[in-house]
């Protein structure tokens, strides 16, 4: 409908999320940019703003990527919350000091043997998300 909606995907997701690792330390995931890219063939634009030197903001936008469904629900899920995770963890390094969720993106607790990402990102949860 040419609308656009907008996730802070960097944040704890509680028991709702994708355990992956994220800056050395596995984290619980937001999957709500994962649900809506699928559901509606939607493209996943990540966009950053950061401060200038001389003052001011910058916006950085990187080029859209989609969900791919390859017939392997729970792989293609992973695959694409992965990469949003990574993106967003390299733009994390390059400006360090732009990131204010480091105290509390860990919260949720991950135990390997727990956790599986076949368990976290199952279609039946993504189902409730929507």
């Amino acid at each position: 409908k040419g609308k656009i909606l907008g996730f802070l995907a960097d944040q704890d997701a509680g028991t709702t999320g994708l355990f992956i690792e994220f800056l050395g330390k596995m984290s619980s995931t937001p999957i709500g940019p994962t649900v809506f890219a699928k559901k509606f063939k939607a493209p996943v634009v990540p966009v950053f703003m950061v401060r200038k030197p001389e003052g001011g903001h910058r916006i950085i936008i990187h080029e859209p990527f989609y969900y791919e469904d390859t017939g392997n629900e729970v792989e293609d899920n992973y695959k694409i919350t992965v990469k949003m995770t990574n993106i967003i963890e390299n733009t994390i390094r390059e400006y360090p000091d732009e990131w204010l969720w480091f105290q509390k993106r860990w919260n949720t607790a991950y135990s390997e043997t727990d956790v599986k990402y076949e368990q976290s990102i199952s279609p039946e949860r993504i189902g409730k998300q929507a």
